[in-house]
């Protein structure tokens, strides 16, 4: 995919929330969107992550999940249980996922396991700041502190550990594309990662 074939953030939105209207009821101009595309499956951490946002204090922040899976009802039950039915949602499968990137401001991979994860390819080449686990080929693709964030695996607390522990200044985040994995520092990916940490930590 290119970059002109990803959709409006706007319209990447909308798609979201006509799958899924209880997002769109909650939803202010300010929302921060952190966003995951992946089949939803034990390897895919999805757990930690949810788990994470509820040790994020009461922010204005969703975090939105596109794809299926065997594990959809046991992450239906986690959800309940940590009553996050207003922060974590689970839209289901989304043709041309990639296509709607666009709609988030950070992409998350918390994965256990990975070989070589072309979703952060994707994400990268949507301008989004990434947060992934360091496992597999992720650090392959993402240089921490450089080109996203790389963090433990199967740590919860750590997952969010930068909102209140790094100085923003050491996140210069740029986009990665499938063509150009040394694309230089990108300053709009910088500006909006910083935009968000400081919004988080307000």
């Amino acid at each position: 995919i290119t970059s002109g074939e990803l959709m409006t953030k706007d319209e990447a939105q909308t798609i979201i929330t006509q799958k899924t209207p209880a997002l769109k009821s909650i939803l202010r101009p300010e929302t921060i969107w952190l966003g995951t595309v992946a089949e939803l499956h034990t390897n895919k951490g999805l757990d930690i992550a949810i788990k994470a946002i509820k040790n994020i204090p009461d922010k204005n922040l969703v975090y939105v999940i596109i794809g299926e899976g065997e594990k959809r009802r046991l992450l239906e039950k986690l959800i309940q249980q940590l009553n996050l039915t207003e922060k974590v949602f689970l839209v289901g499968k989304i043709p041309d996922a990639r296509k709607i990137l666009s709609a988030f401001d950070i992409f998350l991979l918390p994965s256990r396991t990975e070989a070589f994860p072309y979703v952060l390819l994707e994400a990268g080449n949507a301008s989004l700041p990434v947060i992934a686990s360091r496992v597999g080929g992720i650090p392959e693709i993402i240089t921490d502190q450089k080109s996203g964030l790389l963090v433990p695996k199967e740590d919860e607390k750590k997952l969010f550990d930068w909102m209140q522990d790094q100085p923003n200044s050491q996140y210069y985040i740029r986009s990665i594309a499938p063509w150009d994995a040394e694309l230089e520092f990108a300053v709009e990916n910088y500006q909006k990662f910083n935009q968000i940490i400081n919004d988080l930590r307000q």
